[in-house]
């Protein structure tokens, strides 16, 4: 599901994801923009020293492929000069992320089979494998937008949109069975949540004794190929019944 019914002054719409996030962002008077400095200066990039490198604009630019939590793909514009900080600027503001406090950009290094942060004090230049950078005109460069700091409640997050993108990172990490532990229960209830917020309400009529309606659900193989599983994920699902997408 790549969208929401979302009812406002105008009557109903069908929006995306991403539009009700942002939408209830500014519903709660919170900035729905942010300057590429105000972006440098939260980013978990954000120097903390002496630079190591310093930034003067090329005038030469190459494109960059930046996958997000849920798979997809932003494509943005970079000068060849830039250094992490200017680079995460520019994703955050192309992806509308207001709290780049707790995220990161990351890239593979498949010769050594292994994947790293992107320093912000260093030019990308510089720390990408030596064949990524030579092929930049032929082949975007590839980077993941990841969360990189999990906070300790989601109340510490001012916008929906942040925590929408927290829930992705989430259910991206269980979805890879075994890369966040967390107990039997808490997974099924992690995921009737996800049922709530994808599907709405539980109906009965409509689902029956069926599970039919989880298939357009990411499960983990430890609950899509576990029967009493799926039952406590439905159960949990029931019991969310009147939340919005947004709680």
């Amino acid at each position: 599901m790549d969208s929401y019914d979302y009812q406002d002054d105008r009557g109903a719409n069908t929006i995306s994801k991403q539009d009700y996030y942002l939408t209830m962002s500014n519903r709660n008077n919170l900035t729905s923009s942010r300057s590429q400095d105000a972006l440098r200066e939260t980013s978990t990039l954000t120097l903390n020293r002496q630079p190591k490198e310093s930034y003067k604009k090329s005038g030469k630019t190459c494109s960059v492929e930046v996958t997000k939590m849920d798979g997809r793909y932003e494509s943005v514009e970079m000068d060849e000069n830039y250094r992490g900080l200017e680079m995460m600027a520019d994703v955050c503001q192309a992806l509308s992320v207001n709290e780049p406090e707790y995220f990161g950009l990351r890239y593979t290094d498949a010769g050594r089979k292994t994947w790293f942060w992107v320093e912000g004090d260093r030019m990308i230049s510089k720390q990408v494998p030596t064949k990524m950078w030579k092929n930049r005109k032929t082949s975007s460069l590839k980077f993941d937008f990841c969360v990189k700091f999990y906070p300790p409640t989601t109340l510490v997050m001012k916008e929906p949109w942040s925590r929408y993108l927290l829930l992705n990172q989430i259910r991206q990490d269980l979805l890879e069975d075994g890369k966040l532990p967390c107990s039997h229960m808490v997974n099924c209830l992690i995921h009737g949540y996800v049922c709530q917020s994808e599907l709405g309400d539980y109906d009965d009529r409509q689902y029956g004794a069926t599970l039919d309606h989880l298939t357009d659900v990411g499960l983990p193989d430890s609950i899509r190929n576990n029967p009493q599983a799926l039952q406590e994920v439905i159960y949990y699902h029931r019991n969310a019944a009147g939340l919005e997408p947004v709680q």
